[in-house]
């Protein structure tokens, strides 16, 4: 049994019993596994009559509505019938005791992901997952940036304990902010760059400029997971559509940026990652299977937002894509080894340098 120290508190099997069996009525915890460590701790937890369900513990602050986007959008995802599965919320928790953090719990999601180490995508799961992403940003929303929580929030936190607790419970629509979509996206980029990986403090004030003087189109807004790869889709068998997990980058906003850092992160960061990526063959592989999915979201995409860009917005697209590979370097690819870090530094210095 996996247990961690943060916040004060340390997660056990005892601790997961109190907050969750008995708020939420799911039986006696029998076992506590814990998948990850980190700013997120997340466990499997399993009831003696052998249900499974995935928790997590947040430990951001009250304040970020990172927390609050994946339950409501899951719950908002369920009201439209959408032809792949999201998984159900079963209950969460505003009131940190006793974990003292903020969790959620959803039913637990049995499959893999796709193995990317090998290359081994096929067109067909390009194009499902081309399909799925369309279907996702053909959604409407009201207002552009990061979903709102419900009102009184902040109060909430400071005297959770005047508040009764409100168990399994989530609202079946989501409010995002209202601002423009210009001003969401140039401060999160600009949050990317304030805190890119250190290498890249050469070209910081360069990219700062080049977000300064380049416009962006507005947009009417449409549900974005903005997380969307290989790792947040999880496959029952390949031949069937997947559960999309992990929708706490949730934002309202434009449907092409979505698709282009979507694109990225499957197909061009995947190629360097895969033992296939200096072979010519797998180049043309990796072609391929983009194709198939744009192909698979043209199919499906039917919201009222035009998918082609203007030039000024194309490639700020480009640079808010670069610009989120850089603040996440030293995490994402921490495991990575010093060559396969170098190969990624020049390729982003590379399609950077083409913009600026």
């Amino acid at each position: 049994m996996g247990s961690d120290i943060f916040m004060g508190t340390t997660i056990t099997k005892q601790s997961f019993c109190s907050a969750v069996s008995n708020f939420c009525d799911i039986g006696c915890v029998t076992d506590v596994s814990e998948t990850e460590q980190g700013v997120n701790t997340s466990a499997i937890i399993q009831t003696e009559t052998g249900e499974k369900y995935f928790v997590k513990c947040n430990t951001f602050a009250p304040s970020y509505d990172v927390f609050y986007s994946q339950p409501f959008t899951l719950s908002f995802l369920s009201e439209e019938n959408f032809s792949f599965p999201t998984p159900n919320i079963v209950g969460y928790d505003y009131s940190h005791n006793p974990i003292q953090s903020e969790w959620f719990m959803t039913e637990y999601i049995s499959g893999e992901t796709a193995d990317i180490s090998t290359g081994d995508i096929t067109t067909t799961q390009a194009e499902m997952v081309g399909e799925i992403l369309g279907e996702i940003n053909s959604v409407s929303v009201q207002g552009c940036g990061v979903p709102q929580t419900f009102t009184g929030d902040a109060e909430r936190f400071e005297n959770a304990s005047e508040y009764p607790y409100e168990s399994c419970s989530v609202p079946s629509t989501i409010s995002f902010s209202e601002e423009s979509w210009s001003t969401h996206i140039k401060s999160q980029m600009y949050e990317f760059i304030r805190t890119s990986d250190s290498r890249f403090t050469d070209l910081k004030k360069d990219i700062h400029d080049f977000i300064e003087t380049t416009d962006v189109r507005e947009v009417s807004p449409h549900l974005t997971h903005f997380d969307f790869w290989w790792e947040n889709i999880i496959w029952d068998s390949f031949d069937t559509k997947p559960y999309i997990i992990d929708w706490e980058r949730t934002v309202g906003g434009d449907p092409v940026a979505n698709m282009r850092i979507s694109e990225h992160f499957m197909f061009d960061t995947v190629a360097i990652e895969s033992t296939q990526s200096l072979d010519v063959p797998f180049e043309e592989q990796r072609s391929t299977l983009r194709e198939a999915f744009r192909d698979g979201y043209k199919s499906s995409y039917t919201g009222s937002e035009c998918l082609s860009l203007d030039s000024e917005t194309n490639s700020l697209y480009k640079m808010f894509v670069y610009a989120r590979e850089l603040r996440g370097f030293p995490y994402w690819w921490r495991n990575k080894s010093l060559e396969w870090k170098q190969s990624r530094e020049v390729a982003l210095r590379s399609g950077i340098n083409k913009l600026l």
